[in-house]
């Protein structure tokens, strides 16, 4: 069973955090997830009280709140194979002088976890938290690949699959 305003709530959030410096009208944000208006300012203001939404000086713009980073935090925090990656990670990247990272699929997704950053001026524009098509660089379409045999015999199970590859640069 489905809570629909649990499911707007979820809709709303992702679409600011996808925004990132976007900010949106609430004319803009109720016609994307086909809201009405007056629901949309409701859940808005309440998302804006708890901190999970701000808004501009004026408040007719909305963007992704504080609580949003507070919570991606706890879950890096939570998540023990982050915590024993990491010194891999920095043994790698001082080793072979590039940018490493961590990730896993979500979806069609990739979703960076840990980043040790070269000391080298060039820099990914990939870091801890941003989630990109997997199909869209060298590290998803590793995971990708490494995932087949999972995804064919899980068939529709979620893949919790972590893969550490060097940075394309």
């Amino acid at each position: 069973m489905k809570v629909k305003s649990a499911m707007r709530t979820v809709a709303l959030l992702e679409l600011l955090a996808a925004r990132g410096d976007r900010p949106s009208r609430l004319h803009e944000l109720a016609e994307e997830l086909d809201v009405p208006r007056s629901s949309m300012y409701a859940l808005l203001q309440t998302l804006v009280d708890q901190g999970w939404v701000r808004t501009d000086v004026t408040g007719a713009l909305y963007a992704i709140g504080i609580r949003a980073l507070l919570t991606g935090t706890g879950y890096l925090d939570s998540d023990r194979r982050v915590h024993l990656v990491r010194p891999f990670l920095d043994e790698a990247s001082d080793a072979l002088g590039e940018t490493i990272h961590l990730a896993r699929l979500d979806g069609p997704n990739v979703v960076y976890l840990a980043t040790r950053e070269s000391h080298e001026y060039l820099r990914t524009i990939d870091r801890v938290g941003r989630r990109v098509p997997a199909h869209a660089g060298a590290l998803g379409l590793s995971l990708i690949h490494i995932s087949e045999p999972t995804r064919r015999s899980k068939k529709k199970k979620k893949i919790d699959c972590y893969l550490v590859l060097i940075s394309q640069m």
